[in-house]
């Protein structure tokens, strides 16, 4: 009875051991994100499409602004697996063109959405994106990440700004662009 359990319990572990080997890695480093990306926008999501957590999404925008890459119209169509842009308005993405439309570089990592802040004690308010996760796990420039009050859709009134973590777009847009520059 042991050697079957023995037997059984080495089957299952190299079972499980040969799905990590075919797993596609996800970057760790935010200049893998930029370097695998064909297209950064900031776009304005205006309809979405999900059916569920593991599910296949899209989404449909509007390219408000390239930061690089080019988009071939000025409305874009978005796809991922899971839960990556879960509502309505601006978003940073990176992208893979493919045919038609664009699909996440890497998941959820590749979709940031973006809030308002009071930046540099500016009247309110300035565009932000919070590191939260999954694109809190990258690991980004800490000159490019700050504290500040953020007015967020989802937190109640009464708690509003909000301090948290993040990155001013206009900080992020141009550390894209000179990572971008460094590669070539």
């Amino acid at each position: 009875m042991n050697a079957v359990l023995r037997i059984f319990s080495i089957l299952l572990l190299s079972f499980f051991a040969s799905f990590q080997s075919f797993a596609k890695p996800m970057p760790s480093a935010f200049s893998e994100l930029i370097a695998k990306s064909d297209l950064i926008a900031i776009v304005d999501v205006f309809e979405i499409s999900a059916r569920g957590k593991s599910m296949p999404a899209s989404a449909s925008a509007r390219v408000i602004e390239r930061i690089s890459g080019a988009a071939e119209k000025d409305t874009i169509t978005l796809h991922w697996e899971g839960i990556a842009i879960y509502e309505l308005g601006q978003w940073v993405v990176f992208l893979k063109k493919e045919d038609e439309a664009y699909r996440a570089t890497y998941g959820a990592r590749s979709f940031w959405k973006i809030e308002q802040a009071i930046i540099d004690n500016a009247e309110c308010c300035s565009a932000f994106v919070v590191l939260r996760p999954p694109i809190d796990s990258l690991r980004i420039d800490p000159s490019l990440v700050s504290s500040y009050p953020v007015y967020m859709n989802d937190v109640p009134e009464k708690s509003r700004p909000l301090m948290t973590k993040g990155v001013s777009i206009s900080n992020l847009k141009n550390y894209i662009k000179n990572t971008i520059k460094k590669d070539k």
